[in-house]
């Protein structure tokens, strides 16, 4: 692990030879996933915490990340808004020892400076907020979870004394409040960072109900389908 955490440190990702190196070490995808998650997330007892990476010994083997303690995320604790912009605190030069220090944001700072990295890790994030996370996707799992222990959290509250069965379904619609707003202002903060336009609605429509479209890394079967993208970054369509 270190010995990539300082090559990454020590030589510059606008050299492609040495981001093809670090990529033969990690699995840009399950980075991409990782960060992407936790900064729309807003979880702010993280980078510098909370963390997790592993590997088997095997050959061939590269570092992959864990979602791991997330419960700082999505507003709940009511300290942190869908405005909060964690794609800033994820990539800050300058962060306290907690949460964020530097040592805890460099490899995402450092891969950023490789364009086609920068255009793999804003592709899928935008992906990820026109499929997972879009708010009507969200709100349904957290409703499905919901139902699922609400007969639980009563027992739960009565022997723990943690509050009410009302304060707990304040705390779930404070969620989905969250997710609601999220999208939007996370594509501001990418817009802003970049200095990008404003981002644009792709539609797709097909005449035949025969085969699948795949825009970057969502394979599509239903339509018509519409998402949002930057026009300064290329959309791969097969």
């Amino acid at each position: 692990w270190w010995k990539m955490y300082n090559f990454i440190d020590l030589n510059s990702m606008t050299v492609q030879a040495n981001y093809d190196q670090v990529a033969v070490q990690m699995d840009i995808n399950s980075f991409i996933d990782y960060f992407a998650s936790n900064i729309f997330y807003a979880n702010w007892d993280w980078p510098g915490n909370n963390i997790r990476y592993w590997k088997t010994t095997g050959p061939g083997s590269r570092w992959r990340w864990i979602m791991h303690d997330v419960d700082f995320g999505l507003g709940i604790w009511g300290t942190k808004t869908p405005e909060e912009n964690s794609l800033a605190f994820a990539t800050a030069t300058d962060g306290p020892s907690w949460p964020n220090p530097p040592g805890s944001t460099l490899i995402l700072r450092k891969l950023l400076e490789n364009t086609g990295f920068r255009n793999q890790f804003i592709n899928r994030f935008a992906d990820l907020m026109n499929s997972t996370f879009l708010p009507d996707h969200i709100n349904k799992a957290i409703d499905q979870k919901k139902d699922v222990i609400s007969e639980e959290m009563v027992r739960h509250l009565q022997k723990w004394s943690g509050g009410s069965q009302a304060d707990w379904l304040v705390r779930v619609q404070q969620m989905k409040t969250f997710v609601t707003a999220r999208p939007f202002n996370v594509f501001t903060h990418i817009r802003q960072k970049y200095n990008f336009q404003t981002p644009q609605i792709v539609n797709l429509r097909t005449d035949t109900i025969e085969g699948s479209v795949q825009v970057n890394s969502l394979k599509l079967t239903k339509f018509p389908w519409r998402g949002t993208y930057f026009r300064e970054v290329p959309v791969t369509l097969t």
